[in-house]
């Protein structure tokens, strides 16, 4: 992603299972010049943002989640819980 997203702060219950969606705006392929295209995030079924944006050219292979590899944060570079499931959704 070149531009970055803020949202809302959101509950999250630790004691509990949880549902991270994370929709890339399709197959597109990515480019620094390709016209944005969304990014949406949910949680537990709640939309917490969709925002048209750019994404930095990778391939499927180099996207992770849970992981923060290139550093520059004030947080853990890795997420503390347990991801059970990640996977591709296919769009209708």
């Amino acid at each position: 992603m070149i531009n970055g997203v803020t949202a809302e702060p959101f509950l999250v219950e630790p004691d509990r299972e949880q549902t991270l969606e994370v929709d890339l705006g399709g197959s597109a392929p990515s480019s620094s010049t390709a016209p944005p295209r969304p990014l949406s995030v949910s949680w537990n079924g709640t939309l917490l943002f969709t925002d048209p944006l750019r994404f930095y050219p990778l391939e499927s292979s180099e996207v992770t989640f849970g992981k923060n590899l290139i550093g520059g944060s004030t947080t853990s570079s890795s997420f503390s819980g347990e991801i059970l499931l990640a996977e591709p959704i296919a769009k209708p």
